[in-house]
C-alpha cells in the first residue's frame, strides 16, 4: 500500500527540524526585532546549498540531502551573525563543504553548523554568535522547549540533550545556590534563555555526529555539560557550549568502540528500497 503525501513527508525528521527551527527564525525577526538582513540570510542559503549540491555531484550524496542543507542554512541564520556579506558566503560554504571534507567510516565528524561557525570565528575578525538574542522570556523557553521533544523524540536524541542539561544544571546549582549561597533565582536565570535551549535541542543533537548508543550519548552528554561549565565559569566564555562540544566532538569515535549502537538513518532504511545503505550527507 502507498503512503499517502503527509506520511511520506513525516517520516523524514529532518522536515520537523526545518518547520521548528523556521519558526524561530522567524520568531525571532518579528517579534524579537533582530536587526535581521534579508540578503544575509539568502547568502547562507545559497552558499550552503551550493556547497550541498557541489557534494552530490562529486560525493554521490542523494539528493535529498539538500534538506540537510537548509537546516544548517536555518541555525546558521539563528545563531551566526557578522558585518560582512562574504562572511556569511564564507561560513555557510565551510559549513557543509566540511562535511565531505572530514568524514570518519562514510560519515561526518563535526556538527556542519558548529563547524562552520567556529571556522569563521578563528579566522577572520568579522563573526560572532549573540546568546543573548533571545532574552529570557519564559514562553519562548517553554515553546522552544516543547518544539525540540517533538524533533528529538522523532530522531532518538532526547537522552543526549537531558544529560548535557542535567549535568550542567547539577554543576550549576552547586556553585551558585550551595557554594556561593546565592539565590536560586540566580541558578534559574541561566536555564531560561532561549538560546542554551536551543543549543541543547539543536546542535548538541545531530544524530548523525552524536554517538550511535544510548549509554555513550548519556556519557557523551554530560562530558558536554562539564566542559561548558568549566569553560563559562573560569574561563569566561560567553560560547562555552560551542567549544565544548567542538572538544568532545572527537570523543564520538571511541564512544562508538566502547558502546555497540545501531547507525541513524534519516529516513527508514530498507532492503527492498536501497541496493546499499544510503549516504548520511
Amino acid at each position: 500500500m502507498s503512503l499517502t503525501a503527509p506520511t511520506r513527508v513525516f517520516k523524514d525528521a529532518r522536515d520537523f527540524q526545518i518547520l521548528y527551527l523556521s519558526m524561530f527564525l522567524l520568531y525571532g525577526i518579528w517579534f524579537l526585532s533582530w536587526d535581521a538582513n534579508i540578503v544575509n540570510y539568502f547568502t547562507v542559503f545559497a552558499s550552503c546549498f551550493l556547497a550541498q549540491w557541489l557534494g552530490i555531484s562529486f560525493y554521490n550524496a542523494p539528493l535529498n540531502s539538500l534538506k540537510s542543507a537548509a537546516i544548517t542554512a536555518l541555525g546558521l541564520c539563528i545563531l551566526f551573525k557578522a558585518n560582512m556579506l562574504a562572511t556569511f558566503a564564507l561560513v555557510g560554504f565551510i559549513s557543509i563543504i566540511g562535511k565531505f571534507l572530514i568524514q570518519y567510516k562514510g560519515k561526518h565528524v563535526f556538527n556542519p553548523s558548529l563547524f562552520g561557525i567556529v571556522v569563521c570565528l578563528l579566522i577572520t575578525n568579522d563573526a560572532w554568535v549573540s546568546p543573548g538574542q533571545w532574552g529570557n522570556n519564559f514562553v519562548v523557553v517553554s515553546f522552544l522547549s516543547a518544539a525540540a521533544l517533538l524533533v528529538l523524540l522523532k530522531v532518538g536524541r532526547i537522552d543526549t540533550s537531558l544529560s548535557f542539561l542535567g549535568s550542567l544544571m547539577l554543576l550549576e546549582f552547586a556553585r551558585t545556590v550551595i557554594y556561593l549561597g546565592w539565590e536560586p533565582e540566580v541558578f534559574w536565570y541561566k536555564f531560561t534563555s532561549g538560546t542554551i535551549l536551543l543549543f541543547a535541542f539543536f546542535m548538541v543533537t545531530d544524530p548523525v555526529t552524536t554517538p550511535k548508543s544510548a549509554k555513550g550519548r548519556i556519557i557523551w552528554g554530560c562530558i558536554i555539560g562539564v566542559l561548558t561549565f568549566v569553560l563559562s565559569n573560569w574561563f569566561q566564555n560567553y560560547t562555552a557550549p560551542i567549544w565544548a562540544l567542538l572538544i568532545a566532538t572527537p570523543i564520538t569515535i571511541f564512544l562508538n568502540k566502547l558502546f555497540k549502537g545501531n547507525d541513524f538513518y534519516w529516513l527508514p532504511f530498507s532492503h527492498t528500497s536501497f541496493t546499499k545503505k544510503p549516504i548520511q550527507q
